[in-house]
């Protein structure tokens, strides 16, 4: 039975026309996606998943400004975007393995190299924003928080950062920690809180979101933080190009739009 399958299969690959010829699938498959980590629970508007129940090709549940950015850089290479989904701790080694070609998602620019990673330019600059009720016209900096309840993201730079204040200066700020950035801004337009200090894409975008409940105040708080989107070391070519497109981009209207879709702007 093995040497009549052997036979046939012979026959059928001497045949003119079949012998050596690649697959169609070879011919019709188009350029490799690029492969870009990201993880949806840093949320809206940096990156999320959909939860309006419509029925959409897996790829097009994912939003956020740091999707637009990840396709527009796609568009550019002339490649379609696929997001491979990880945990936020893991997106460096799903580009050391291989697994991604990029990590787009909310990842300061590193202080040194590491010895396979590097990254491309920034993308976005981030940095510390107070937000309160529209109707104050009082607030405008840290120094005029004291005695306020302010609220912020447990575990956040804004928290460590009101904890050394009131710990250094006595600064005498009631700080009350939330799960998510929803639930602090929510507070604030419900006049439970006097102020939020979060990311200022956070609070530029739940702000909107207020319909004019709340606004942002005064000047950044804290040092301005590159966004970078994470690529290995040896992979020279791709991070050329992809640092080609950003620079590029910063005088493009179409990627100006991304920003002006989500509420941020691309930088200060």
């Amino acid at each position: 039975m093995k040497n009549l399958k052997a036979a046939i299969l012979l026959s059928l690959a001497l045949l003119p026309g079949l012998a050596g010829c690649p697959s169609d699938h070879s011919e019709t498959k188009g350029p490799a996606p690029l492969r870009v980590a990201m993880d949806p629970r840093i949320g809206e508007p940096f990156v999320f998943q959909d939860q309006s129940g419509k029925s959409q090709p897996v790829q097009d549940l994912y939003k956020g400004f740091e999707v637009d950015i990840s396709r527009y850089v796609a568009t550019k290479l002339g490649r379609p975007l696929e997001i491979v989904v990880v945990r936020w701790p893991q997106l460096a080694e799903t580009v050391r393995s291989k697994k991604a070609e990029l990590a787009m998602s909310a990842i300061e620019k590193p202080a040194k190299p590491s010895e396979e990673l590097s990254h491309t330019d920034r993308y976005y600059t981030a940095y510390q924003q107070l937000a309160v009720p529209k109707k104050d016209k009082f607030t405008y900096n840290l120094s005029d928080l004291k005695g306020k309840k302010v609220g912020v993201v447990e575990g956040s730079v804004a928290e460590l950062l009101l904890a050394e204040l009131n710990k250094l200066k006595q600064a005498k700020i009631a700080v009350q920690t939330f799960a998510t950035h929803q639930a602090a801004f929510d507070a604030l337009a419900s006049g439970k809180l006097q102020a939020t200090l979060s990311e200022r894409a956070f609070a530029s975008w739940f702000s909107w979101q207020k319909k004019g409940a709340t606004r942002l105040t005064g000047d950044p708080v804290a040092s301005e933080i590159p966004y970078v989107a994470l690529i290995r070391e040896d992979n020279a070519e791709l991070k050329k190009s992809v640092n080609e497109i950003l620079i590029k981009a910063r005088k493009d209207p179409a990627f100006k739009q991304i920003f002006d879709k989500w509420h941020v702007a691309i930088k200060r």
